[in-house]
């Protein structure tokens, strides 16, 4: 029972109050929030939201849509773990209450084409979402969002600039069309979008990015970024990189060994590899003096055919 059940439809079913209780207590069951519930089972937090977003909108009725970060973990795309605690909902009636525990609502005219169905859940489109989230959350993951939306194809770069011209007048906005103007569909992950924000608030060269290294006239290794005047190309080291990898049955240690060769292969095509991931990218001091130091062991003109 992941996906939470009213009380009363489980007390229709045969079970009663005081047994619904004792299961809670017993932790065979969790109060998803009032009168819903669901089996006590290790969910991640994202699973956890959207679990407490049905369970939402199940209460408030059909005039309510997911929105914002609930709607951005519709759509696949990237969220803020800090807003990952708090359920976000759009109603489309002015006349409805405030927020209640654990989640936040909006009131806002949706045209028909702003709302979608995805996977059975209604909420925002993937646009309108974008938008959204862009101007609530930080600017670092406001492209991130912007990222995704064009890199998974949901929407072109005129579409999100649209948006933002219909969204004129909101808190937020402007970070949002400077979100959109940076977006690139060309980033793979949101750690790429942290990083390209971060490399342009610390001054430094714009790379390249999802740059081919060649060697002997074939492609070899398709790098995160390139600084191709310097010789370097970076890589971006997320956990879900190398997931991903293992996706097609190779085991831990054969992910690791063919990622050696592959940056063997980039060294042997004359080019400095940098590397950093999460832990480095959010400290600034640290990350510029990474990108530096490879700049200066590469100090060399490079030419790229």
């Amino acid at each position: 029972m992941n996906t939470p059940q009213r009380a009363r439809d489980l007390i229709a079913a045969g079970a009663t109050p005081y047994e619904l209780g004792a299961r809670v207590a017993r932790g065979n069951l969790v109060r998803v929030r009032r009168g819903a519930y669901a089996d006590a089972v290790g969910l991640t937090p994202e699973d956890a939201h959207l679990r407490l977003l049905r369970a939402t909108l199940a209460e408030l009725g059909p005039d309510a849509v997911a929105s914002h970060a609930s709607a951005a973990l519709l759509h696949g795309l990237p969220v803020a773990p800090a807003d990952l605690g708090l359920v976000r909902v759009t109603r489309r009636s002015p006349t409805h209450g405030r927020s209640g525990p654990g989640f936040r609502q909006s009131t806002a005219s949706l045209a028909s084409e702003e709302v979608v169905d995805a996977g059975g859940v209604p909420c925002t489109s993937a646009t309108r979402t974008a938008i959204d989230v862009a101007c609530s959350t930080s600017f670092g993951w406001a492209v991130g969002a912007c990222d995704a939306v064009l890199h998974l194809e949901l929407a072109d770069a005129d579409a999100l600039g649209l948006a933002c011209a219909q969204a004129s007048g909101r808190r937020g906005v402007q970070k949002a069309r400077a979100a959109v103007a940076f977006a690139d569909e060309r980033a793979e992950s949101v750690l790429e979008s942290l990083s390209r924000v971060q490399l342009r608030r610390l001054g430094l060269p714009k790379p390249v990015l999802q740059f081919e290294v060649t060697l002997d006239g074939r492609v070899v290794a398709t790098t995160d970024f390139a600084w191709p005047e310097w010789g370097v190309v970076g890589e971006a080291d997320g956990t879900q990189k190398y997931v991903d990898q293992a996706f097609d049955h190779r085991t831990g240690s054969e992910v690791i060994r063919d990622e050696k060769r592959r940056e063997g292969k980039i060294r042997d095509a004359g080019w400095w590899i940098t590397r950093w991931d999460w832990d480095l990218v959010h400290r600034p001091v640290a990350f510029e003096r990474r990108i530096r130091a490879a700049f200066a062991h590469a100090a060399r003109p490079h030419a790229v055919a």
